[in-house]
């Protein structure tokens, strides 16, 4: 029975002491606890794939399809204007985006501007 006690109160004595210690911990302290550490490690990937994921997603989603874009729609592309982009839609169908170049519509320097802001998809 003794042992018990003393071992209670020693446990007790331990708890109160790490609970001292923790009200003494500025709430603003930019060390994490060590039991926190491996979730945040476990944490870090997942948030830098989804962030790799939506940035994709958001290149895809800003892609303009050279077979089905309108006109304005291929004004707002980095060096088109409007004369090239009615060389564009006349110039339909594409199987590929080089064929901008190919077909004479636009110049390598202008395809170098729009290569990653098109596709051309069939429609």
């Amino acid at each position: 029975m003794n042992r018990t006690f003393a071992i209670a109160v020693g446990v007790a004595a331990v708890l109160a002491a790490s609970v001292a210690l923790a009200d003494d911990t500025p709430a603003t302290s930019s060390t994490p606890p060590a039991t926190s550490s491996a979730p945040a490690a476990t944490k870090a990937p997942a948030t830098t794939s989804a962030h790799h994921s939506s940035s994709k997603s958001a290149h895809h989603h800003n892609m303009v399809n050279l077979n089905t874009a309108s006109k304005d729609q291929l004004v707002k592309l980095p060096g088109i204007t409007a004369e090239t982009a009615e060389k564009i839609i006349s110039s339909r169908p594409y199987a590929s985006t080089s064929e901008l170049v190919s077909k004479k519509v636009v110049t390598e320097a202008e395809y170098k501007k729009v290569q990653g802001h098109v596709t051309a998809k069939k429609s």
